[in-house]
């Protein structure tokens, strides 16, 4: 695309996003289902509008009221993404409603595709005879570390990120779920992970999809902790 950093790589940012959510190889999510399934969703979105075929419109300073419409339903080449879009309505919708309303269906199809994928596995249990999903350990931990080991090169030695690694942290950061999974001082870690989720992409559209998704996922954040409060 024109002004993100998504479309130029194979491997989605949902699909990363996953493997680091589910913690240090026990396959079991660092953070709550509606944190990781909104976080999952908002990296589907931003997918999306990094490919061109949704357009946003809105201002950081009012996040709560950014709109998306679909511009382009031709395939995007990547099948989660098709099924994305395809939940979309014709008309512009609030960024806010559209994450929230595809949440599960986005984390279903991102899991669905890296479990055929062979990149996790899936280990369910059974409680007084009702079958529960348990945990979705990864298939090479090797790999996982490697994301891991480069969010603590970022968020610990204070290395500079490349676009990709920022957007990743962008997403952790505001699922809180970044020192569950680098580890070391918390302090320190959430400091640094806020430096980068407050840099400057210079007004552009990619910009102001994550302020938006970003909105959407500390709305989810609040809300689970009001449920818990409440329970």
């Amino acid at each position: 695309m024109s002004d993100s950093v998504l479309g130029d790589h194979v491997a989605l940012i949902a699909d990363d996003l996953l493997l680091l959510l589910l913690g240090d190889g026990s396959g079991r999510p660092v953070v709550n289902g509606s944190e990781r399934d909104t976080a999952i969703a908002g990296a589907v979105m931003l997918e999306l509008i990094g490919s061109g075929k949704v357009e946003i419109t809105g201002s950081e300073e009012a996040p709560e009221r950014i709109e998306i419409v679909v511009v382009d339903r031709s395939t995007t080449g990547d099948e989660v993404l098709d099924q994305a879009l395809s939940r979309l309505p014709e008309k512009p919708v609030k960024l806010r409603k559209a994450v929230q309303r595809s949440a599960a269906s986005d984390r279903d199809a991102v899991l669905k595709r890296m479990i055929r994928k062979g990149k996790i596995s899936r280990e369910d249990m059974s409680l007084f005879g009702v079958t529960r999903v348990r945990s979705w350990p990864p298939a090479y931990g090797k790999h996982v570390e490697t994301f891991a080991e480069r969010l603590r090169e970022v968020l610990v030695d204070g290395d500079e990120p490349e676009e990709r690694t920022a957007l990743l942290v962008e997403l952790l950061w505001a699922s809180g779920a970044t020192h569950a999974v680098v580890g070391g001082d918390r302090a320190r870690v959430e400091r640094r992970a806020a430096r980068i989720a407050e840099r400057d992409w210079s007004g552009s559209a990619v910009g102001l999809s994550i302020r938006g998704v970003r909105s959407v996922m500390v709305a989810a954040i609040a809300a689970a902790g009001g449920a818990a409060a409440g329970g």
